[in-house]
């Protein structure tokens, strides 16, 4: 049975939500408090198990052995989608009505339709998903830690750890699939996004995704630096602890972007946005001295990065012109690095809200002693759009990529899309150039990285990308300068 793309990570994203939505519903609903925070924790809990079942089958090595369950996680996929939609229509009729009787409802038909209500659902969903969970061999991103851990009750309550530990499983369970859990869902949708679509609380059971969520797939080449120029100094934030960092961000409307784990998954990264008007936020996550959770938060327009070799470091401006670092982020591989500061700067600038000083911009930082030098620089142009072409390669790791940036006005120098292209070196025929200023890449794979929702590169074929030049003459130089990048030795180690 196939799934559709990205659907976990999608139901993932969902059941954060609605985890939030009834965080704000027991604020005012003193009835079930300890029943409904049971159910956020599940919540919570479900997500960390969908994630990390989407990231064993997107993992390069650990993908081939997800057929081994595909077909039993498939079983669940309607039933949760269901049960998190009717939570969500709760949440949304309890604006017009009393929360109780809302509450009592939803309960009433569930019970009715299987015989269990919302909690006993999401511990049925959470244990069925954890039993599938060892069927397949974990990659390093999603091990366990040592210590046994848990997932936070609500986003503004903290406990140790935000994993669900892994225990030996249970057999599975049987996952309520009754037939109203199946396609009828998507037709009493409808009808529901009709009667709720002006109320504020009340958010479609398809959360928004940003397009950063498919940027970190893990199918990007992975170049490990140099050992002169890995930092050996640990990925950390310097800032003030925010305990009301999760309720913050719920109570302002933002959601989930993406998620990156550092040290281990000692220390996690995520971006937030909120899809009304593009503002962006930072989080990081880690453990204090005594093993307490700590967050720590930042509107990302307020942070400049400047790379260090092998380390991303996050600086506040100073009024002087010098910089606080606020948090680095060191690095194993180069193209992980290049994919996170792109996205970071893309939606820096897509953020709705100025940059406060000029001191903030970032020009291209991935350049730097020991790090990334230009071969190439050229004007391209997609319709009416020009945009900066840039061919680079790293000194540190040997990488050489493509960059497309705009090429003037507020967006100027911002990455609209890169390209691994390590792999082809050797080859000079790769770029062909075509008349009319015209060059075409026999092949780009993995895929462009693009920053920017809706925009798609211009392309022939399925891998074949084009490169239309303003300039005959700079579509010529870009070929030449491939050609001689061939010739150099190989950037491989």
């Amino acid at each position: 049975m196939a799934m559709r793309p990205r659907v976990l990570v999608r139901l993932a994203y969902s059941a954060e939500d609605v985890a939030t939505r009834l965080r704000t519903f027991r604020n005012g609903f003193t009835g079930q408090d300890a029943r409904i925070t049971a159910s956020i924790s599940k919540l919570f809990a479900i997500s960390s198990l969908l994630q990390q079942l989407d990231e064993a089958q997107n993992d390069r090595d650990q993908g081939p052995s997800f057929y081994r369950i595909r077909d039993d996680v498939s079983i669940i996929i309607p039933s949760l989608e269901r049960t998190l939609q009717d939570s969500l229509e709760m949440v949304a009729r309890s604006q017009n009505r009393p929360s109780e009787v809302a509450w009592d409802d939803m309960q009433f038909q569930m019970s009715r339709e299987e015989g269990l209500g919302l909690h006993e659902r999401l511990a049925l969903y959470h244990d069925f998903l954890r039993a599938q969970t060892p069927s397949t061999p974990r990659v390093p991103a999603i091990r366990a830690p040592a210590r046994p851990v848990r997932t936070p009750s609500s986003p503004s309550e903290y406990s140790d750890q935000w994993d669900y530990s892994f225990r030996p499983p249970p057999l599975a369970p049987e996952v309520p699939i009754s037939p109203s859990f199946t396609s009828i869902s998507s037709q009493s949708l409808d009808s529901s996004q009709t009667s709720y679509s002006s109320d504020p609380y009340y958010y479609p059971p398809t959360v928004a995704i940003h397009w950063s969520s498919e940027i970190f797939d893990g199918r990007h080449p992975e170049t490990s630096f140099r050992d002169s120029y890995y930092l050996r100094e640990r990925s950390t934030c310097f800032g003030n602890p925010d305990p009301d960092a999760f309720r913050n961000l719920a109570e302002d409307g933002f959601v989930r972007a993406f998620q990156l784990p550092f040290e281990g998954n000692q220390l996690r990264v995520r971006l937030y946005w909120r899809p009304m008007d593009s503002r962006a936020r930072i989080l990081m996550m880690t453990k204090g001295r005594f093993g307490e959770g700590l967050c720590y938060c930042m509107p990302i327009v307020n942070l400049k990065v400047i790379r260090d070799i092998s380390s991303l470091q996050l600086c506040r401006a100073r009024r002087d012109g010098t910089y606080d670092m606020w948090a680095r982020l060191n690095f194993d591989t180069y193209e992980r690095m290049v994919v996170f500061y792109n996205t970071f700067v893309a939606m820096k600038h897509q953020d709705s809200r100025e940059i406060p000083h000029e001191n903030l911009l970032d020009h291209l930082e991935l350049r730097c002693d020991g790090g990334e030098y230009e071969i190439f620089g050229g004007a391209i142009k997609h319709g009416e759009l020009r945009h900066a072409l840039r061919l680079f390669k790293d000194r540190s790791s040997g990488v050489v990529r493509l960059e497309a940036s705009a090429l003037r006005g507020p967006m100027r120098d911002v990455p609209l899309w890169t390209a691994f292209v390590t792999r082809y070196v050797g080859d000079p025929d790769w770029a062909l150039y075509e008349p009319g200023g015209l060059v075409s890449l026999a092949a780009v794979r993995p895929r462009l990285y693009v920053f920017l929702s809706g925009y798609g590169p211009p392309h022939r074929g399925r891998d074949e990308y084009l490169l239309d030049f303003v300039t005959s003459e700079d579509a010529r130089q870009f070929v030449e300068s491939w050609t001689g990048l061939c010739r150099q030795p190989s950037p491989y180690r």
